[in-house]
This record gives structure tokens, C-alpha cells and sequence, in this order.
């Protein structure tokens, strides 16, 4: 009875555990936007006039980053008409280009000075 009760408690600390949230970006809701600037746009500049912006911020080095190209890539093309999609770097043109795959079909830039990233 003892042992069933240990664990049903551990269960029941566990869940509450992994039931807890963490926002780790800052919301920007019902906020002015800033100024999108980068170094250099490696595509060209999207028109943002009345879309929403989805910026990610990534590294070619960053293997979680890297696994979320083909999911953004699908946020892009999914909701194209209401979107848009940037992926910025703070790496340079040459190493971002020399990223053999995943390819990156939404907007891209680099931002060495990171610059809107500290905007943020």
C-alpha cells in the first residue's frame, strides 16, 4: 500500500510539474512593432504593411534552429496571404549561404551586429 501510494504521489508532483509553462520570448501584444533592421537582406525584403511577422532568430550552428527551417517553411506557405516569415542571423552572408540544407524558403537576413535582436 505504501509503495502504490509513494507512487501515486510521484505521479500526481511530476504532472503538476510538466504542466507548468514558460514564455521565454517577450510578448509584443498590443504594442507598437519596431523598426525592422538588418545588415543585409539575403532575399529580397518582404512587405509587412498588414501581415503578421514571425522573426526567428537562429544560427547555422544551432541544431534546433536548423530543425525548425522545414516547419517554418510550412508556416510560409500555409499562411502566405496573412504571414510573413524572416529568419534572421547574426552570422555572416557567406556562412548562412554555405548551409547546404535545410533550405530556407521564407525571408532571410543577416544581422552581424544583431542589432533588431536587441531591439527586442
Amino acid at each position: 500500500m505504501k509503495k502504490t501510494f509513494l507512487l501515486l504521489i510521484s505521479l500526481l508532483v511530476l504532472n503538476a510539474f510538466s504542466q507548468q509553462k514558460r514564455l521565454w520570448a517577450k510578448s509584443v501584444i498590443n504594442q507598437k512593432a519596431p523598426k525592422l533592421v538588418v545588415e543585409k537582406w539575403l532575399s529580397d525584403k518582404p512587405d509587412t504593411k498588414g501581415k503578421f511577422v514571425l522573426i526567428d532568430f537562429w544560427a547555422t550552428w544551432c541544431g534546433p534552429c536548423k530543425r525548425a527551417i522545414p516547419e517554418l517553411n510550412h508556416f510560409k506557405t500555409e499562411f502566405e496571404n496573412d504571414l510573413i516569415v524572416i529568419g534572421i542571423s547574426d552570422e555572416t552572408k557567406e556562412v548562412v549561404n554555405a548551409l547546404p540544407t535545410p533550405k530556407i524558403e521564407y525571408y532571410s537576413a543577416i544581422d552581424t551586429k544583431r542589432t533588431m535582436y536587441n531591439t527586442l
